[in-house]
């Protein structure tokens, strides 16, 4: 009964330290520490105040640092969490996996680039409302999907949808009825086909510019 009336008489916390719980949190995790680490951060902290971390500032503290790691174990996997689509960063891995393969990109592979923006096509998205660009971009991906089936199809931080696609006699067909379904659904963008440069180097810049503005 000791421990428990001692915790009743503990004045709830107040969104400050909640708030500073969660920073350390962040913060913390940004440096790469564990969340064993964090915690006893945290305890150090407040036994430095004469007293131990409340349960709502632990919980706060574990918030901020899953916040965190989890954001950056996104970046580095191969799916983006909003949309389900490859990240660009997995649409390199894909295209160097070819290169290393002795495939040749040029001849074997084309970018199929779907651009937001209308006729121009070269004008990314910019929404403020970054979870309503997430969610139009799933949507896009899902009929660029309907026309390309299995191949890696990515969706950059520019609002693009990028199609590695066999560069066969059916690409030709494939990307008209591309233009039509999103023609039909309403969508303001243009397809354009890219051919897959030659050098190591220009690929690279081509993904790059492809990935932002």
């Amino acid at each position: 009964m000791g421990r428990l009336a001692d915790l009743l008489r503990r004045p709830a916390p107040g969104p400050t330290s909640l708030e500073h719980a969660r920073d350390v949190g962040r913060r913390l995790a940004r440096d790469g520490a564990s969340v064993g680490e964090a915690l006893r951060t945290l305890r150090a902290e407040e036994q430095a105040r004469g007293r131990e971390p409340r349960t709502e500032e632990v919980e706060a503290l574990v918030e901020g640092w899953a916040d965190t790691t989890l954001g950056h174990l996104h970046r580095l996997t191969c799916e983006d969490p909003l949309t389900g689509l490859a990240t660009t960063a997995h649409l390199r891995t894909r295209v160097a996996e070819q290169r290393r393969a002795g495939v040749d990109l040029a001849q074997a592979h084309a970018l199929v680039v779907v651009s937001p923006g209308g006729t121009e096509g070269d004008r990314p998205a910019h929404d403020s409302d970054s979870l309503g660009a997430a969610l139009w971009g799933a949507a896009l991906g899902e009929r660029v999907r309907v026309v390309f089936g299995e191949e890696t199809i990515a969706h950059t931080a520019s609002g693009r949808v990028v199609v590695l696609a066999l560069k066969d006699r059916r690409l030709e067909g494939l990307v008209a009825l591309l233009r039509r379904l999103l023609l039909e659904d309403g969508y303001d963008v243009t397809t354009r086909v890219h051919p897959l440069p030659e050098g190591e180097l220009e690929l690279v810049l081509l993904l790059e510019r492809l990935d932002g503005a």
